[in-house]
């Protein structure tokens, strides 16, 4: 395949992604597959004018100009060649859009949701059985006393699913996966995290595409754990391509941080592989965080989770922060969003269709419909980080990725 010219693509700040995105889509609104033309591919169907409404958890969004589904490497691979030849401005590579905040124009260009939904046989981790076949690999860490599991899966697995039949299972990383809706690859991509963990912290390596078609692989350095990330950034193991190596931006994990936020060439997330350990109290981890969703956030309400990163600030600022760090020798600590904005009295401000939610201050729901969803909900954005800012001199930074029109 040749080798696409970068002009060919908005980036946006990692809306231009493998898989961004977290939340199961409910059947809100249009059907999603409703386009008003179809045009196919060798393998690819590509349709006309899909509202984008049923493609994220916010359940907002006008149409999508082109839309198509990818459900292997070929199908990206025919998605870049389509782009070319029909001269497409603007791609934005989804997963289940739960991260999301489309326009209530829609979206100019084309949107590709990744469907890549694979993972290897997991076996149970205390014993065995005749009847779990592991082509994945079991083996023993370095101190020989712990049991370890590598699994690769494919970025458009389901990530809830993922963490609940590994912690099933008696496999410790990704516990906190148990009721966080969305993708492995926007998993990745966000370097998702919850309870002290992040997905850093249990991932290998990464399998992604360029925009010139090429399959290349991420090793990930684990070197520190979740907490220590906050703040303090992973360097990156080393890059290895399909035809060889391939050179790329270089880029590191942090706290909701990760390398493909920042390469010029990345296209989409193809696969992860992960690293976990036996743990027989895995199983009992993931219920007790899973009940602790159920009791303090909207799980019920059309959102797309926290929409706002946890400040970091000087301690001195922040006293009674969450954690802390060091930072070029100066102490940082994180705060929580949601309680900055519960402390300053937003907790169910409703402006148009857009509401804080009463359960939970970093959660804004959607109320609609309205043919103004989303512009309420931008509106609302900008009124809490006002007041925040206002009253504490903190910027709140979002975490949701806000999707424009252009023209």
């Amino acid at each position: 395949m040749r080798e696409l010219t970068s002009n060919m693509f908005v980036h946006l700040r990692g809306n231009f992604v493998g898989i961004t995105g977290f939340g199961s889509v409910r059947g809100r609104g249009r059907e999603r597959g409703r386009g008003r033309g179809q045009k196919r591919t060798e393998a690819l169907r590509i349709e006309r004018d899909v509202p984008l409404d049923g493609n994220c958890s916010f359940g907002i969004g006008g149409p999508a100009k082109y839309f198509a589904k990818a459900k292997s490497v070929k199908d990206l691979s025919e998605a870049c060649s389509y782009v070319k030849s029909e001269d497409i401005r603007q791609v934005l590579v989804i997963g289940k859009g739960s991260n999301l905040l489309f326009d209530d124009r829609g979206f100019n260009g084309l949107v590709l949701v990744n469907e890549l939904c694979f993972v290897g046989d997991i076996p149970i981790s205390t014993g065995s059985s005749s009847r779990n076949r592991t082509p994945a690999s079991v083996s023993r860490s370095k101190d020989r006393r712990k049991k370890t599991l590598r699994l690769r899966v494919g970025s458009g697995y389901p990530f809830n699913t993922l963490g609940q039949m590994l912690s099933s299972a008696g496999w410790s990383g990704l516990e906190f996966a148990t009721g966080i809706p969305g993708t492995v690859g926007g998993a990745i991509y966000m370097n998702a995290g919850a309870n002290g963990r992040d997905t850093a912290s249990s991932l290998v390596s990464v399998e992604y595409i360029t925009k010139g078609g090429k399959l290349c692989v991420l090793d990930v350095g684990n070197e520190t754990d979740a907490e220590e990330r906050e703040g303090k950034p992973q360097s990156k193991v080393g890059e290895k391509g399909k035809f060889g190596k391939v050179e790329a931006t270089p880029g590191h994990y942090s706290y909701r941080t990760s390398p493909f936020q920042s390469m010029s060439d990345f296209f989409a997330i193809v696969a992860g592989t992960f690293e976990l350990e036996a743990n027989a109290e895995a199983k009992l981890r993931a219920r007790r965080y899973m009940q602790k969703r159920s009791t303090s956030q909207p799980l019920t309400e059309r959102s797309a989770g926290c929409v706002f990163r946890n400040p970091q600030v000087p301690r001195q600022q922040g006293g009674g922060g969450s954690g802390s760090e060091r930072d070029g020798g100066t102490e940082q600590t994180n705060l929580s969003a949601g309680a900055l904005i519960d402390k300053a009295g937003l907790k169910g401000v409703s402006l148009g269709s857009a509401q804080v939610s009463p359960v939970h201050a970093n959660y804004l729901v959607s109320k609609g419909p309205s043919s103004h969803s989303s512009r309420d909900m931008k509106e609302l954005i900008d009124l809490v980080k006002r007041k925040i800012e206002t009253d504490t001199g903190i910027c709140l930074q979002e975490e949701i990725r806000i999707i424009p029109y252009v023209e």
